[in-house]
């Protein structure tokens, strides 16, 4: 990702179990995470630097929760 775009991270579930998410920049620093109660997760941020960013998302509950991942950079 280039420095100064906007990201926006969204894990759309099938309504089972809580879904978590976190990006961390190349360093392993969590830059943004979605902590919240929601069979959906959504982060956005901005790029501070350019460089390569990790999405992780935490199935925290106890069933099996299919999920899609969208991600969207725009200006």
């Amino acid at each position: 990702v280039e420095a100064g775009l906007t990201v926006t991270v969204k894990a759309v579930g099938n309504g089972s179990t809580d879904l978590d998410m976190s990006v961390t920049n190349s360093a392993g620093e969590v830059i943004v995470s979605d902590a919240r109660e929601s069979t959906d997760g959504y982060l956005t941020f901005k790029a501070r630097k350019g460089g390569y960013y990790t999405v992780e998302v935490a199935n925290t509950g106890g069933l099996y929760n299919r999920y899609r991942l969208e991600i969207d950079i725009s200006t």
